[in-house]
C-alpha cells in the first residue's frame, strides 16, 4: 500500500537549541547545504508521500517563506501551545481517514532505506501502526519516556509500554505510520504530551510495532546532536 499523506510537526519553539538558532527556526538550520526540514520532506517523497502537510506556528516567518516555495507541501498553521491538539486538528482537516505518516523533522536518520521506508515495509507486512526505535546516546536530548518492547522478528518489535527500563534506554525515533484504526479513537483521547495519547491507545489495543534503527541517527534539535550532524557532512 502506498501512503500518500504525511504530517510534519514543525510548530515547536526550539528552546533546546536556541543557543544555535538565535531566534530563527530550528527547521531552517543548514545541514549539508539544505535546511533541516528539507531532509525530512525529501525522505517522505522518496518513500512515496505526495501530499505533505507541515504544522507550523505563524511566528516562524523564515520557515513559512521557505515552505511557500516548496512543491508537494501544504502549510497547516497552528497557534495552539498543546501539540496534541494541533496533531488531532491536522488529522481531521488534512489527513481524512487514510493511513498517514507523521514526522518530527529535527530527528534525522541517514541510512538506507530511509526511516519512513522501513516503517512502510513493516506496515505493509503486519497492517499495524509502526514507529521507529533507537537506543539513546549522549548526542540526544534526555528521553522523557523509555519504551518497553518485545521482539517479533529481526528488527521488528511489539511495543508493550511507554515506561520501559531506564537501563536499556530504548526511545522513539520520531517517524510514525498510523493505520485507520486510530481515527475512531480521536475524540475519546485525553489531551496529553504530544503524540503520547495516540501511542497509548494503540499499545492498549496491542496494535503498535517498532522498527529498530542502529546507526546514522542524529538529533538536530540540540546543540550536541547538531554539531555531530555537521561533522557528518564535512
Amino acid at each position: 500500500m502506498n501512503i500518500k499523506k504525511a504530517i510534519v510537526l514543525a510548530g515547536g519553539q526550539g528552546t533546546r537549541i536556541s543557543s544555535v538558532t538565535h531566534g530563527s527556526s530550528k527547521e531552517m538550520l543548514n545541514v549539508g547545504g539544505l535546511p533541516v526540514i528539507e531532509h525530512s520532506i525529501r525522505e517522505l517523497i522518496e518513500a512515496g508521500c505526495t501530499d505533505i502537510g507541515v504544522i507550523i506556528n505563524e511566528k516562524k516567518t523564515d520557515l513559512k517563506d521557505y515552505l511557500e516555495k516548496r512543491k508537494n507541501v501544504k502549510i497547516l498553521y497552528t497557534n495552539n501551545p498543546n501539540l496534541f491538539v494541533s496533531i488531532v486538528e491536522a488529522i481531521k482537516t488534512f489527513v481524512g481517514r487514510n493511513p498517514f505518516v507523521m514526522v518530527f523533522p529535527d530527528m534525522l536518520y541517514l541510512g538506507q532505506p530511509n526511516a519512513t521506508q522501513m516503517c512502510l515495509e513493516a506496515f505493509e507486512k503486519y497492517n499495524k501502526s509502526v514507529l521507529c526505535l533507537f537506543e539513546e546516546s549522549k548526542e540526544f536530548g534526555k528521553g522523557k519516556k523509555y519504551i518497553e518492547i518485545e521482539n517479533v522478528e529481526g528488527n521488528i518489535y511489539s511495543i508493550k509500554g511507554l515506561n520501559g527500563s531506564s537501563e536499556k534506554k530504548i526511545r522513539v525515533f520520531t517517524r510514525y505510520i498510523f493505520s485507520e484504526e486510530i481515527f475512531d479513537s480521536l475524540d475519546e483521547l485525553d489531551s496529553g504530551d504530544s503524540e503520547v495519547p495516540l501511542l497509548s491507545k494503540l499499545i492498549e489495543n496491542n496494535s503498535l510495532l517498532g522498527v529498530f534503527l542502529d546507526e546514522d541517527i542524529y538529533d538536530a534539535g540540540i546543540p550536541e546532536g547538531y554539531d555531530k550532524l555537521i561533522e557528518k557532512f564535512k
